[in-house]
């Protein structure tokens, strides 16, 4: 999926947002290569509660000529 969003779309940077209590989302984009970028606290509101919220960026790589 990283490969269409960098190579067909010709996006340069790839961002999720995750709830940092959502370990499973975490796992799974720390997998693909993503790397922690923020943490931000109380930022989202939801069912009645402020959570908190972990940015995660995935960066393309180009390859260089040196």
């Amino acid at each position: 999926m990283t490969n269409f969003f960098f190579n067909d779309l010709g996006l340069h940077s790839i961002e999720a947002n995750a709830d940092v209590k959502n370990i499973a989302t975490i796992k799974l984009v720390e997998k693909c290569g993503f790397k922690k970028e923020a943490h931000f606290k109380e930022n989202f509101f939801f069912d009645g509660t402020f959570l908190d919220s972990a940015i995660y960026c995935l960066v393309k790589q180009y390859e260089t000529m040196f």
